[in-house]
């Protein structure tokens, strides 16, 4: 059985974040935040995104979260926005890891981005994960056969690919 180490290497191999693979993720939750900050978000309280395990890996490797155990079936990673006592904006990180929705769920943990407090502005947010979203989803994308993969569905493929990598070393 591989370890979860392994897996860590298996996100980030050089291709993985040569495409960006977490970027859409990211860059959707960045321009929704932003819409909501600038009035242009429709009414809604909560946005919610759907994922395995797996998923939410990649995205607390791609935010430098190296030093957790294996996230567990139903782990929830939360983006909150809040607006602090100086009227500016700030991004609120929390995990939660329990797998049991019956037993005391108990309270999420908050997660620190490097360079960030519990709260961290919503531009320094936006900088410190830039890297991991495209300009050029269409250019970045090709595989030299021609065909060009739109974001969501490259993303996808990409996903389905590790899945059944992570079946077969199983």
């Amino acid at each position: 059985m591989h370890s979860w180490r392994h897996l860590l290497r298996l996100l980030t191999s050089e291709e993985l974040f040569q495409l960006k693979v977490i970027g859409p993720i990211l860059h959707d939750i960045i321009q929704n935040m932003k819409m909501k900050i600038n009035g242009n978000a429709p009414d809604l309280k909560v946005r919610m995104y759907s994922a395995h395990d797996i998923n939410v890996a990649a995205v607390l490797k791609a935010l430098n979260f190296t030093n957790m155990p294996r996230p567990p079936y139903c782990a929830t990673l939360l983006f909150e926005l809040h607006e602090m006592s100086d009227a500016s904006m700030a991004v609120q990180l929390l995990y939660l890891n329990s797998t049991d929705p019956l037993a005391n769920m108990g309270e999420p943990h908050v997660l620190e981005l490097d360079g960030c407090s519990e709260f961290c502005p919503v531009e320094k947010f936006t900088e410190k994960v830039l890297h991991l979203i495209s300009d050029n989803w269409e250019e970045e994308c090709q595989f030299g056969t021609g065909i060009i993969f739109k974001s969501s569905s490259l993303f996808s493929f990409l996903l389905l690919c590790i899945h059944i990598y992570t079946f077969l070393i199983y």
